[in-house]
């Protein structure tokens, strides 16, 4: 039996043998230093993952799988988003008769023509309905003046 295994295992054998463990072991411990970094960029708990890594493959498969999506800055930045996208939003406002949106400094409705506020008649700036006054040059607004521009 040894003369079998002394004649598989030449010097070259061997020196082939040794550079694969060498490289293994190298990668194993670069996929712990990998899911302890990574963790932490995910805000996820660094220690507990690291010591599930340190399982040879089951541990990196383990994280992979079940890793948070997003690291912070992309979840930071998702969020960014979706708050400039509400205020882009909050600029529109829907028409009352068609139901088209609408710019909230918008006169008429560009679809159905339907008037959305007054226009003051010394500046020319739209006005909100319950205004007596225009806020741009103080000019007062008075009921007829409502029903003309309408």
């Amino acid at each position: 039996m040894s003369d079998i295994l002394a004649s598989v295992l030449t010097p070259p054998v061997l020196v082939i043998l040794v550079l694969t463990a060498i490289i293994l072991v190298g990668l194993w411990i670069v996929s712990v230093i990998w899911v302890n970094r990574d963790a932490k960029t995910r805000e996820a708990p660094a220690m507990m993952w690291t010591l599930v890594a340190i399982v040879p493959v089951a541990g990196l498969v383990a994280y992979c799988l079940m890793r948070p999506p997003l690291n912070a800055a992309d979840s930071t930045e998702q969020v960014m988003n979706l708050e400039l996208m509400g205020r882009q939003l909050a600029d529109y406002g829907n028409c009352p008769r068609c139901g088209e949106p609408v710019k909230s400094d918008f006169v008429a409705c560009p679809n159905c023509r339907a008037q959305l506020r007054n226009v003051c008649g010394g500046c020319g700036r739209p006005l909100e309905p319950s205004w007596q006054i225009c806020p741009y040059c103080g000019r007062p607004f008075t009921r007829q003046a409502r029903q003309r521009s309408a």
